[in-house]
């Protein structure tokens, strides 16, 4: 019967209203700080970032000011990160593929594949290694038989 009540008391109704969004929450002061986090997910999946070769980078001037967008040299703005706020967009990975240089999980194939083929040579050499201390050995043994021959010759022209 209460709620009955309130409805008919004439106030609004305020349980259908929307939370607010990240912009409403956060402070100006905080936007370095979440600036700089967010480039450090971007250096965690590109280690050599280079943000010197990338327009500046900071909030959108659309909507809430809450995205994080690249800013053209034209006004134009590119979406950075995916609504999940760790993805980065496609579109801003191929425009800017040179100032991010290559991915965390390219830079990993690529030592691996490296440590592979250092691993390989390692045991190429290794065996070359031991074949050339083999034929090594064996000069040796065939020296000594020679030396043994002329001390024989020696010991019998005495």
């Amino acid at each position: 019967m209460q709620t009955m009540q309130d409805e008919q008391s004439g106030l609004p109704d305020t349980s259908y209203e929307e939370t607010p969004l990240l912009g409403s929450f956060s402070h100006k002061d905080d936007k370095p700080a979440i600036l700089e986090s967010k480039k450090e997910i971007m250096k965690n999946k590109f280690p050599t970032v280079d943000f010197r070769e990338m327009d500046p980078i900071g909030f959108s001037k659309e909507g809430d000011g809450t995205e994080i967008v690249a800013f053209g040299r034209r006004g134009g703005e590119t979406k950075i990160f995916k609504s999940d706020g760790k993805t980065l967009v496609k579109s801003f990975i191929e425009k800017y593929s040179k100032a991010l240089g290559p991915s965390a999980e390219e830079i990993i194939a690529e030592r691996r594949k490296s440590k592979r083929n250092e691993k390989r040579r390692l045991k190429a050499n290794e065996k070359k290694l031991k074949q050339e201390q083999k034929v090594t050995a064996q000069n040796e043994k065939a020296y000594q038989k020679q030396q043994a021959s002329r001390l024989r010759l020696l010991w019998a022209r005495l």
